[in-house]
């Protein structure tokens, strides 16, 4: 998951720093040539959504891509809303962010 906000190698340390505390964690380092971070972490313990809101909060970011996919034969709300439910349970996918407008299926908040 690439990182945003990094201005330096501080804010790397601060990062990980911040990031270190949370309960589940048992690595990260933060590569600021890359604005990378390796995390080790429990996911019995911790998931990744808790990681990244740990980022947020400290005032960092996380880049998310935005995916429209054409004609998924969704017929209305209730099948995006199925739809939903299924991508939800998928690694990447930092918030409720998928709308279906004329019969595209948006997501957005997506991290690879």
């Amino acid at each position: 998951m690439p990182l945003t906000g990094l201005s330096c190698t501080n804010c790397a340390r601060a990062d990980s720093t911040n990031v270190s505390k949370l309960q589940g964690i048992s690595e990260d380092n933060v590569d600021f040539a890359s604005e990378k971070p390796s995390i080790s972490f429990d996911l019995a313990q911790i998931s990744e959504k808790e990681i990244i809101g740990c980022i947020y909060r400290s005032g960092y970011g996380v880049a998310t891509w935005k995916i429209e996919l054409p004609d998924m034969g969704l017929q209305d709300n209730t099948d995006a809303l199925t739809m939903e439910k299924f991508l939800l349970k998928q690694n990447g996918l930092i918030d409720e962010s998928i709308r279906l407008v004329k019969n595209r299926l948006i997501i957005k908040n997506l991290w690879m």
